[in-house]
C-alpha cells in the first residue's frame, strides 16, 4: 500500500515537472484521482519544501525548488550549459530520433520557453521510442493513420515492427492482414499503438538489404563490373561503396564486385556512362541493359 502511494506520488510530481500544462482536471483525467488526493498530495509536496504555483488555472512544482536545485547541482546542467547544448544539437541532423529524444529530454528537464522542441519531432519521437520498445518486447502495434505514398490513402496497418532502416526512419514490419513484410516510413505514421499481443510470425520476417546504389529488397543479386578509370571515380563518388568490392585491374581499370538488391540503380549507372563499363555477371543483368536500350529506341 505505501508504495502504491509513493508511485502516485512520483507520476504526480513527473507531470508537474515536465514543462506541459496541466489543469486539476487534466491530472485527475491522467492519474485517475479524485480532486480530494491531487489536493492532499499537492499540500503534501508543500509540507516537503516543494514550491508548487498555480498560473492561470495550470499546476507546476517549481524547480527553483531546495530539492530540485541538490538534485541539479549533482547531475544536470546550468541553463546556460543546457541552451549551448541545445545549439550544438540542432546543428546536427534533425531526422536522427537520438537527437529528438536529447533535444526532448532538455525540454524536459529546462524551461520550456527557452528549450522548446518542435511539435512533428515530438511525434516522430514519440513513434520511434514506441516502435523501438515493440521491436525490442517482440510485440505487435498499429500504426494508427498511415499515409501511404503508394496507395495514396491513410488506414491503420496491424504490423509486427522487426528492424529500423534507412538511417532510423523506416521501420521493416510484417503486416499481418497482408501477410507481407513491408517498409513503413516513420515520418507518415499519426500514432503507433502498442498491443500486449506478441510476435505471431516471426519466422516469416525477412532481413532488408539495401545495396551501393539505394535500393532495397529481402533478396540480393551477385553482379560483376570491369569499370573505366572514370566509371570507377564516379562510382566511389556517388555511392557508398566499399573498398573491398573494387579491385585494380591495371593502370586503367578496375573490377567491382558486390550484390544488389535491383537492376533498377545499378542499371541507371551504367546506362549514364556509355562504353565506361562493361558487364562481366550476371546474365539477368545484361538482359535488363538490353531491354532497356529497346524501349529507348522505341521511343
Amino acid at each position: 500500500m505505501a508504495l502504491d502511494l509513493f508511485d502516485r506520488q512520483l507520476q504526480l510530481m513527473l507531470l508537474l515537472t515536465s514543462n506541459r500544462r496541466f489543469t486539476l482536471e487534466d491530472l485527475e483525467k491522467r492519474l485517475g484521482m479524485s480532486q480530494r488526493t491531487l489536493y492532499r498530495y499537492l499540500q503534501q509536496f508543500r509540507h516537503f519544501g516543494f514550491e508548487v504555483t498555480l498560473r492561470d488555472g495550470v499546476y507546476s512544482l517549481d524547480k527553483s525548488s531546495p530539492f530540485f536545485r541538490c538534485v541539479s547541482s549533482a547531475v544536470g546542467f546550468t541553463e546556460e550549459e543546457a541552451m549551448m547544448l541545445k545549439r550544438t544539437l540542432q546543428g546536427l541532423s534533425r531526422k536522427s530520433p537520438e537527437v529528438v529524444f536529447l533535444l526532448q529530454k532538455l525540454s524536459t528537464l529546462y524551461d520550456a520557453g527557452a528549450l522548446d522542441v518542435v511539435e512533428e519531432d515530438k511525434l516522430f519521437a514519440q513513434n520511434f521510442q514506441t516502435l523501438y520498445r515493440a521491436v525490442k518486447e517482440g510485440r505487435q502495434v498499429v500504426l494508427r493513420g498511415y499515409s501511404s505514398g503508394h496507395s495514396r490513402r491513410t488506414a491503420d496497418r496491424w504490423v509486427e515492427p522487426y528492424a529500423f532502416v534507412a538511417d532510423n526512419t523506416m521501420v521493416r514490419c510484417f503486416e499481418v492482414d497482408a501477410a507481407q513484410n513491408k517498409t513503413f516510413a516513420i515520418a507518415r505514421i499519426g500514432e503507433v499503438e502498442l498491443l500486449g499481443i506478441p510476435w505471431e510470425h516471426c519466422n516469416r520476417h525477412r532481413r532488408l538489404f539495401t545495396d551501393a546504389f539505394r535500393f532495397s529488397a529481402e533478396e540480393q543479386i551477385a553482379v560483376i563490373l570491369r569499370l573505366s578509370r572514370l566509371a570507377c571515380h564516379l562510382l566511389r563518388e556517388e555511392c557508398p561503396v566499399r573498398p573491398e568490392t573494387l579491385t585494380p585491374e591495371d593502370d586503367e581499370h578496375w573490377i567491382y564486385r558486390d550484390n544488389v538488391c535491383s537492376y533498377v540503380g545499378i542499371g541507371r549507372f551504367i546506362l549514364g556512362l556509355p562504353g565506361e563499363i562493361e558487364v562481366l555477371a550476371d546474365e539477368g543483368l545484361k538482359a535488363y541493359l538490353i531491354e532497356q536500350i529497346s524501349r529507348f529506341s522505341r521511343k
